[in-house]
């Protein structure tokens, strides 16, 4: 991906950003659960999104920071459920990860 990418706009990730995403990602999120769609955003960050049953979570990921905004919401409710989660320790990924697999059974 290059800048530019969108319409002439939108900074390109960088590689190894998206390396260290990919490598993380892949140690901490457990083969058993569904896999997030994963787009870029135009100001060279990654969004992933899961919609699970009556449940849309979206992560905006800060590739600089290596952390992540969680927002979670239920198409039955009004209520959201929102968090800052550091990327890089083990503790908020296995946050995330309790509450997509909360939102699978």
């Amino acid at each position: 991906m290059t800048a530019g990418w969108l319409d002439g706009e939108g900074v390109a990730p960088q590689r190894d950003q998206l390396d260290w995403l990919a490598d993380t990602f892949d140690l901490n999120y457990p083969d058993d659960l569904p896999l997030p769609h994963t787009f870029p955003t135009p100001n060279g960050q990654i969004e992933m999104e899961w919609t699970l049953g009556s449940h849309s979570v979206t992560l905006e990921v800060d590739l600089a920071k290596r952390c992540g905004d969680w927002l979670s919401y239920g198409a039955e409710s009004t209520q959201e459920e929102t968090r800052a989660l550091d990327l890089n320790g083990h503790e908020d990924w296995s946050w995330l990860t309790g509450r997509i697999r909360s939102f699978t059974q």
